[in-house]
Protein backbone atom coordinates (compact mmCIF):
# COMPACT_ATOMS: atom_id res chain seq x y z
CA UNK A 1 0.00 0.00 0.00
CA UNK A 2 1.21 3.65 -0.81
CA UNK A 3 0.76 6.91 1.01
CA UNK A 4 -2.53 7.56 -0.71
CA UNK A 5 -3.71 4.67 -0.25
CA UNK A 6 -3.46 4.60 3.62
CA UNK A 7 -4.50 8.27 3.20
CA UNK A 8 -7.93 7.42 2.19
CA UNK A 9 -8.53 4.47 4.57
CA UNK A 10 -7.43 6.45 7.48
CA UNK A 11 -10.31 9.29 6.06
CA UNK A 12 -12.23 6.24 6.36
CA UNK A 13 -11.24 4.97 9.63
CA UNK A 14 -14.02 5.62 11.90
CA UNK A 15 -16.37 4.00 9.32
CA UNK A 16 -14.25 0.93 8.43
CA UNK A 17 -16.64 -1.47 10.20
CA UNK A 18 -19.07 -0.58 7.93
CA UNK A 19 -17.52 -0.74 4.66
CA UNK A 20 -16.43 -4.06 5.59
CA UNK A 21 -19.83 -5.10 6.43
CA UNK A 22 -20.65 -3.75 2.97
CA UNK A 23 -18.44 -5.66 1.37
CA UNK A 24 -19.23 -8.72 3.22
CA UNK A 25 -22.62 -8.31 2.02
CA UNK A 26 -21.55 -7.89 -1.40
CA UNK A 27 -19.57 -10.93 -1.07
CA UNK A 28 -22.27 -13.13 0.34
CA UNK A 29 -24.49 -11.29 -2.61
CA UNK A 30 -22.17 -12.85 -5.52
CA UNK A 31 -22.02 -16.39 -3.92
CA UNK A 32 -25.61 -16.89 -4.09
CA UNK A 33 -25.81 -15.31 -7.52
CA UNK A 34 -23.21 -17.81 -8.44
CA UNK A 35 -25.69 -20.58 -6.69
CA UNK A 36 -28.65 -19.38 -9.00
CA UNK A 37 -26.54 -19.35 -12.26
CA UNK A 38 -25.79 -23.00 -11.72
CA UNK A 39 -28.66 -24.10 -11.21
CA UNK A 40 -29.86 -22.25 -14.13
CA UNK A 41 -30.78 -24.13 -17.28
CA UNK A 42 -29.07 -21.68 -19.93
CA UNK A 43 -26.74 -22.37 -23.24
CA UNK A 44 -23.84 -23.37 -21.69
CA UNK A 45 -21.56 -20.67 -23.36
CA UNK A 46 -24.37 -17.87 -21.80
CA UNK A 47 -24.05 -19.83 -18.04
CA UNK A 48 -19.95 -19.91 -18.56
CA UNK A 49 -19.66 -16.38 -19.19
CA UNK A 50 -21.92 -15.31 -16.13
CA UNK A 51 -20.40 -17.49 -13.81
CA UNK A 52 -16.71 -16.46 -14.90
CA UNK A 53 -18.43 -12.57 -14.39
CA UNK A 54 -19.69 -13.34 -11.00
CA UNK A 55 -16.50 -15.29 -9.99
CA UNK A 56 -14.56 -12.21 -11.16
CA UNK A 57 -16.84 -9.96 -9.24
CA UNK A 58 -16.09 -12.47 -5.98
CA UNK A 59 -12.81 -11.96 -6.27
CA UNK A 60 -12.12 -8.39 -6.30
CA UNK A 61 -14.71 -8.43 -3.41
CA UNK A 62 -12.44 -10.36 -1.57
CA UNK A 63 -9.49 -8.46 -2.65
CA UNK A 64 -11.28 -5.33 -1.52
CA UNK A 65 -11.94 -6.65 2.04
CA UNK A 66 -7.88 -8.13 2.50
CA UNK A 67 -6.91 -4.54 2.07
CA UNK A 68 -9.19 -3.10 4.05
CA UNK A 69 -8.38 -5.65 6.92
CA UNK A 70 -4.84 -5.01 6.42
CA UNK A 71 -5.32 -1.35 6.24
CA UNK A 72 -7.29 -1.22 9.77
CA UNK A 73 -4.56 -4.02 11.18
CA UNK A 74 -1.94 -1.26 10.32
CA UNK A 75 -3.51 2.01 11.85
CA UNK A 76 -4.84 0.51 14.86
CA UNK A 77 -1.46 -1.32 15.41
CA UNK A 78 0.32 2.53 14.55
CA UNK A 79 -2.39 4.34 16.90
CA UNK A 80 -1.56 2.57 19.61
CA UNK A 81 1.93 3.84 18.97
CA UNK A 82 1.71 7.52 18.65
CA UNK A 83 1.10 10.16 21.01
CA UNK A 84 -2.06 12.22 21.59
CA UNK A 85 -0.78 15.29 19.28
CA UNK A 86 -0.43 12.88 16.15
CA UNK A 87 -3.70 11.48 16.63
CA UNK A 88 -5.53 14.52 17.50
CA UNK A 89 -3.02 15.44 13.76
CA UNK A 90 -5.13 12.58 12.05
CA UNK A 91 -8.34 13.78 13.21
CA UNK A 92 -8.18 17.27 12.96
CA UNK A 93 -6.71 16.45 8.84
CA UNK A 94 -9.43 14.01 8.34
CA UNK A 95 -12.45 13.32 10.52
CA UNK A 96 -13.27 17.08 11.54
CA UNK A 97 -15.10 17.97 7.81
CA UNK A 98 -16.54 15.69 5.35
CA UNK A 99 -15.95 16.96 1.97
CA UNK A 100 -12.08 17.15 2.59
CA UNK A 101 -9.59 17.59 5.01
CA UNK A 102 -8.32 20.45 6.44
CA UNK A 103 -5.26 22.35 5.92
CA UNK A 104 -2.26 22.05 7.45
CA UNK A 105 -2.71 25.82 8.23
CA UNK A 106 -6.65 25.32 10.09
CA UNK A 107 -5.39 22.55 11.68
CA UNK A 108 -2.18 24.50 13.11
CA UNK A 109 -4.29 27.31 14.15
CA UNK A 110 -6.37 24.92 15.94
CA UNK A 111 -3.87 22.90 17.75
CA UNK A 112 -1.30 25.96 18.39
CA UNK A 113 1.57 24.36 16.44
CA UNK A 114 2.88 25.47 13.28
CA UNK A 115 1.80 23.92 10.31
CA UNK A 116 5.23 22.99 9.05
CA UNK A 117 5.87 21.02 12.67
CA UNK A 118 2.41 19.23 12.25
CA UNK A 119 3.05 17.87 9.24
CA UNK A 120 6.41 16.35 10.50
CA UNK A 121 4.36 14.54 12.66
CA UNK A 122 1.79 13.52 10.42
CA UNK A 123 4.47 12.40 8.20
CA UNK A 124 5.88 10.26 11.02
CA UNK A 125 2.71 8.71 11.91
CA UNK A 126 2.44 7.90 8.01
CA UNK A 127 6.02 6.22 8.27
CA UNK A 128 5.12 3.95 10.92
CA UNK A 129 1.71 2.98 9.70
CA UNK A 130 3.20 1.99 6.11
CA UNK A 131 6.06 0.11 7.89
CA UNK A 132 3.43 -1.61 9.76
CA UNK A 133 1.98 -2.93 5.94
Amino acid sequence: MDRKVIERYLKMYPELDKELERLQGDLDYYAAEKEKYQGMELPEEQKKSMLQTIEAACASCAKDIQEVMKARFSIERAFRDISPLQKEIIQQRFWSSKDRPDTWETIGDKLRFHPVYLKRLFKDVMDRILNVV
